[in-house]
């Protein structure tokens, strides 16, 4: 059993829950998201970095969460925070990271409870869903201002993310923004009269550009390898949609959002 599932899986009562209790407390979740820790030489040799999401499995069950990697741990250990709600996607796999997933039914010799510090699994990097053959899905969430528009994107992204795909936001303003934070020294280019700049790193870029008339389908091209494109704002665009009006109608959960926008990619 040990040579196909080498790692063993310990959970844990974290500060964040009450048992399950809290585990919709998104706040909470912020501060202590649900993460597999594992030890930075099993990450290493499973090709997973930090923040990576990986499908924790045994014969029992499958889990897709991000990892924590981390020396805090012992090398040949991973662990589990317990108390998440089970939360299967279509295929079975659970997105929520409920320790549940992966232990025996048979409770413990002693307190006859959940054998959550004794369990084998392997872990290995989750490939990302791919839209095959088809380009980026065009998604609007609109609505007049102050009806939950972010609130809504910000909930819809990491249910989205967590189902496997590669999310980008684009938000419409109806009005001019400063493009840059004071201080920084693309700032200061752009004061000192620059119509554009440019700042990039190993792992990322951001650039500003003065032009009349953009439109979002020119931003588009930014993000050609996204398998979801989401738009804040644009109400009256031909685009796939959901409305918000909150606080006269109350918005619907993002993962029934997320279930109704899979139905049109199919």
């Amino acid at each position: 059993m040990s040579l196909r599932y080498p790692l063993q899986l310990t959970g844990w009562h974290t500060k964040r829950r009450c048992h399950s209790i809290h585990d919709n407390n998104r706040a909470m979740d912020k501060i202590d998201p649900q993460v597999l820790w594992i030890h930075e030489k099993d990450a290493r040799a499973r090709g997973l970095g930090d923040g990576d999401e990986a499908l924790v499995w045994n014969d029992r069950g499958c889990i897709r969460i991000p990892v924590k990697v981390t020396d805090r741990i012992m090398e040949g250990v991973t662990a589990l925070s317990q108390g998440a709600w089970y939360k299967p996607d279509k295929d079975g796999t659970d997105r929520a990271g409920s320790i549940n997933v992966l232990t025996s039914l048979r409770p413990t010799a002693y307190a006859k409870g959940n054998p959550q510090h004794t369990n084998l699994v392997e872990v290995k990097k989750a490939e990302k869903k791919k839209i095959s053959g088809k380009k980026p899905f065009i998604f609007a969430v609109s609505g007049y201002k102050n009806t939950g528009k972010t609130t809504m994107i910000t909930k819809l992204i990491p249910e989205l993310t967590g189902r496997g795909y590669q999310v980008a936001v684009i938000k419409h303003d109806g009005h001019d923004f400063e493009s840059d934070v004071p201080g920084t020294d693309s700032y200061r280019f752009q004061k000192a009269g620059a119509y554009g700049t440019a700042v990039y790193s190993s792992r990322r870029f951001m650039v500003t550009k003065r032009c009349e008339e953009p439109e979002e389908t020119m931003l588009f091209q930014a993000f050609e390898e996204a398998d979801i494109i989401l738009i804040e704002g644009l109400k009256d665009s031909r685009y796939p949609k959901y409305i918000c009006n909150y606080p006269k109608e109350m918005p619907i959960s993002a993962g029934e959002l997320a279930d109704r926008m899979e139905e049109m990619m199919k």
